[in-house]
């Protein structure tokens, strides 16, 4: 039975809130810290047309949600879905560590940028795609994809997107929005 869209968005919610407080990723054993606080999720439809207006601002080669979602599983698989975004606030002991720091980021944050940002928001985005594979959903976080990339308006240096896991949810089974 298809659960409908608010208790499939509770689900989802609980479920990665207890990933980011129980995965020992999210631990800094030296700081005995986690290095994010609970998350925030919300749902959007992937068909609005705010993400149309993102290729006007961003640029023509920003994907929209379907066309993240065809690359990965072909042209004329979707069939409308939900993006999924997760917010991963940082946590109070990193943010209050790099405040009193004038001149350079803390230790902490250094710790963060490097175990946090590297790893744990990767299995985060690893962890909710797989979820909602394993409940028969086909899902895509495109940051972990082969063909996703980004780059930057001058001299084409990379950059990084941090602390945003973001999982595009369509299929047969996908979370209707009316």
């Amino acid at each position: 039975m298809v659960e409908s869209v608010p208790d499939m968005r509770e689900n989802i919610a609980a479920e990665m809130k207890t990933y980011v407080s129980e995965d020992k990723g999210n631990v800094c054993e030296e700081l005995r810290s986690p290095y994010y606080e609970e998350p925030i999720i919300q749902f959007a439809a992937a068909n609005d047309p705010l993400f149309e207006e993102y290729k006007r601002v961003v640029g023509p080669d920003h994907a929209t949600p379907q066309e993240a979602f065809e690359r990965s599983f072909g042209t004329g698989s979707f069939d409308g879905g939900t993006v999924i975004s997760v917010v991963l606030p940082i946590s109070e002991t990193i943010r209050k560590a790099n405040r009193a720091q004038k001149e350079r980021a803390s230790r902490e944050w250094a710790l963060l940028r490097t175990f946090g940002d590297e790893y744990f928001v990767q299995s985060a985005r690893r962890h909710l795609a797989g979820y909602l594979t394993g409940l028969g959903y086909r899902a895509v976080a495109p940051l972990d994809t082969d063909w996703y990339s980004i780059h930057g308006a001058e001299g084409g240096a990379d950059l990084q997107l941090v602390g945003a896991p973001h999982c595009i949810c369509c299929g047969s089974r996908h979370l209707q929005y009316q």
